[in-house]
């Protein structure tokens, strides 16, 4: 398993990674596969170029576990590890389907190692009181170690299992589907190695690791190198109910003339974790210091924008630590003569929720329940961005009354844009440098009565005083499209600016159905609704298309508009001369009344009725603003019919629906005019009027008396008639007979 040559120089077949049943983390599939390749350039380590899955070369040889004791007996894994160690370049272990191995630690790795798990169910368990898992040991040179589809366990009968221990030798480790869970002190502890190309966790559970008080680690992952000059991702991971630091870079992630170091963590949630053993540590994430110093753009490596540390897609909720909750940075420095806008930290679409500061007597540093930063040293660059914060959300405990998000030394910009933040907002103190800016532009702050931006250092509030008085003073604030329950005293209200209750902005609970991470959603009149600016990401928290109505909101998401379902309700009858009316709605108006406008074409179509004969056609277009619930009526005239002519029918029809508009189950509605036969209600044509006798004249005909004698004359005439047709068919018989 010595290296003889580069691993850069190796070519072989990637080794296939399967899933871990055991973790609870999001399948392998969901991840985009974001991550850039490692973008240091490394000077003189083996690891120089690696990347995981670890490869294997054609000469490799596996191993494969098959005891579950400790012995060194063929099968056994010492005996698997011990030839590995003797065999040149990358080996495999394999531990068998099913198969549970007790060890009592201290396992010596001393060369390139891929170790994995035959199926999920592969697990080795430390039952050591006081020994580490694996550790390195007299190796010729650096090397990396890969872990996947594997449970690595402290046993839970043991005092104080370790985990694994790379203390010198081992210059970049993987970690993909593995469950890292039960050691104490930590489950993963890189010590001294510089550089250190690459650390990378993915699809991995890291749980139940706590501290034991020896002060061997202090993180359930913790590197501890003499400077980080590579990158580190953490990827589709969640780190859960820990008592210890979650993931400590208790190392600088440096970046200079020759090297660039990132670090990215995506997708991953850090859920109740809690650091008790340090005051100053996070509970969740926690780095010492993210520096670029004497940047040079140079061929092959990154620009120099970075950003250095990007938080994506990320959960962080109910960690506690010392000084900080969920993300604790020691400090940022940057140094270089750009003209580009460089970021060192971005935080994107990510939330935090429920985290907590645990000590109440912080000294010179301030307490922040979700991201600390107590120290920036830009070197008065006017393009370098501090900290950049969007589309993400931020959610106080109901008991905490620290800030979300503090800063104890500012220098550089600080831009916050489309957040969301239900709490305590975000604080300030002691020096602030000359080129310090902060730039808040359509967010919601909604802190109750509390001042949203509270900067607790005397000089500093008397420079924003002076300088909203027109001062040239430090620092520049500048606000646009905001909203807060209550206004910041000291930063003078920009373009758009909007106070109100939580009533008027009508924040929803954090729903975590709708997205990689949880979201607060405006409700129904909501007042940050298309209340927001131009610019900023063109899509929300969720991924969502920014704007969905007439323009963007304010905060973290967007509030999905389905379009606008239009239909025509029942069919009308009317009486021929009358008009007939249709009611035209949004069937989905109560559920959805925010769709941006809706628009629907309205026709009518001749049926045994004829336009412009019978009733007057319409051609119309109706049309909702956006938030109109209300139903549109259909007027159509009919023209008088005719006694005898019978009813008669024409249709209206919905067609050609707009932007936000789409057409329901029912489109088209029958008009009956009624023309009854036996008149009904249409009234006949009246005929002229007779005379009417004059007042006090007699000897007038009775006109009923006159109409009898008349009656009585048809009568006979008709008797005369029949009389007479009655004899001539008596002769016509009698003459029939003397023929025969």
């Amino acid at each position: 398993m010595r290296l003889k040559a580069r691993l850069g120089s190796i070519v072989a077949a990637a080794i296939v990674v399967t899933s871990v049943g055991a973790a609870p983390a999001m399948a392998e599939s969901e991840v985009p596969d974001t991550q850039p390749p490692p973008a240091s350039r490394m000077l003189d380590s083996p690891c120089a170029g690696v990347s995981f899955p670890l490869a294997l070369e054609a000469s490799s040889k596996s191993y494969l576990v098959t005891k579950d004791d400790d012995s060194e007996d063929d099968g056994s894994l010492r005996w698997a590890f011990a030839q590995a160690n003797e065999h040149p370049g990358i080996d495999e272990v394999v531990v068998a389907a099913d198969l549970v191995v007790r060890s009592t630690g201290d396992i010596e790795v001393n060369g390139a190692i891929v170790l994995r798990g035959e199926n999920a169910a592969s697990e080795i368990t430390n039952v050591s009181d006081d020994a580490a898992l694996f550790l390195d040991y007299n190796a010729d040179e650096e090397f990396p170690f890969f872990a996947s589809n594997i449970v690595l366990s402290g046993a839970s009968d043991a005092a104080d299992p370790l985990g694994l221990y790379f203390r010198s030798e081992v210059c970049s480790v993987g970690l993909h589907n593995v469950t890292l869970q039960g050691f104490a002190d930590y489950g993963l502890l890189v010590g001294d190695t510089w550089p250190f190309p690459l650390f990378e966790i993915k699809d991995s559970f890291v749980t139940g690791n706590r501290t034991s008080g020896h002060g061997y680690g202090d993180g359930a992952i913790t590197l501890e190198n003499e400077g980080i000059a590579g990158d580190i991702r953490i990827i589709n991971t969640e780190f859960r109910d820990n008592e210890v630091t979650a993931f400590n870079v208790y190392a600088d992630l440096d970046s200079s003339s020759d090297l660039r170091s990132t670090m990215l963590v995506e997708n991953s949630r850090f859920i109740n974790n809690r650091e008790t053993s340090d005051d100053e540590r996070a509970g969740a994430l926690q780095l010492s210091w993210v520096s670029a110093d004497s940047l040079e753009e140079e061929e092959g490596l990154p620009p120099i924008p970075g950003p250095f540390l990007t938080i994506r897609d990320t959960l962080f909720e109910n960690n506690a630590g010392g000084l900080v909750g969920a993300v604790g940075i020691g400090g940022l420095s940057f140094s270089n003569e750009t003209s580009a806008e460089a970021t060192m930290v971005s935080i994107e679409r990510s939330t935090f929720d429920d985290n907590v500061a645990l000590i109440s007597s912080p000294g010179y540093n301030g307490l922040a329940s979700d991201i600390q930063i107590q120290s920036e040293s830009l070197d008065d660059f006017p393009g370098v961005t501090a900290l950049r914060v969007s589309d993400s959300t931020f959610q106080s405990a109901a008991d905490s009354s620290v800030p979300n998000i503090h800063f104890d030394e500012v220098d550089g910009r600080h831009v916050f844009d489309h957040i969301t933040l239900v709490g305590n907002g975000i604080s300030y103190r002691d020096s602030v440098e000359e080129n310090a800016s902060f730039e808040f532009t359509n967010s919601v702050l909604s802190t109750g009565t509390r001042d949203p931006l509270e900067f607790d250092d005397a000089p500093m509030r008397a420079g924003v005083a002076a300088k909203a008085a027109g001062e040239d003073v430090v620092p520049a604030f500048s606000e646009s499209h905001m909203a807060y329950t209550t206004a910041p005293s000291l930063v003078p209200a920009g373009e758009g600016r909007l106070v109100g209750t939580t009533a008027d902005f009508a924040l929803g609970a954090l729903d975590a159905s709708l997205g990689l991470t949880p979201v607060m959603v405006p409700g129904t009149g909501s007042k940050l609704i298309d209340a927001a600016g131009p610019g900023g990401s063109p899509t929300d928290q969720r991924g969502l298309a920014r704007p969905q109505g007439a323009g963007p909101d304010i905060g973290a998401v967007e509030v999905e508009t389905q379009p606008a379902t239009i239909e025509i309700g029942d069919d009308q009858t009317g009486n021929a001369g009358d008009t007939i009316t249709f009611d035209v709605t949004r069937a989905n108006a109560t559920e959805n009344p925010w769709t941006g406008e809706a628009t629907v074409k309205v026709t009518t179509h001749d049926g045994t009725a004829t336009a412009g004969t019978d009733y007057t056609g319409i051609e119309e277009t109706l049309t909702w603003e956006d938030g109109d619930t209300s139903p549109k009526t259909v007027t159509v005239h009919t023209s008088p019919g005719h006694v005898g002519e019978g009813n008669v029918t024409f249709t209206v029809t919905l067609s050609d629906p707009g932007t936000n508009t789409t057409l329901g189950d029912r489109v088209t509605a029958t008009g009956t005019i009624i023309r009854d036969e036996d008149g009904g209600t249409v009234t006949p044509p009246k005929p002229d009027p007779k005379p009417k006798p004059e007042p006090g004249k007699t000897g007038t005909k009775d006109p009923l008396a006159d109409s009898g004698s008349n009656a009585f004359a048809g009568i006979a005439v008709i008797g005369a008639l029949l009389a007479a047709a009655g004899g001539a068919f008596l002769l016509l018989r009698r003459r029939r007979g003397t023929a025969a």
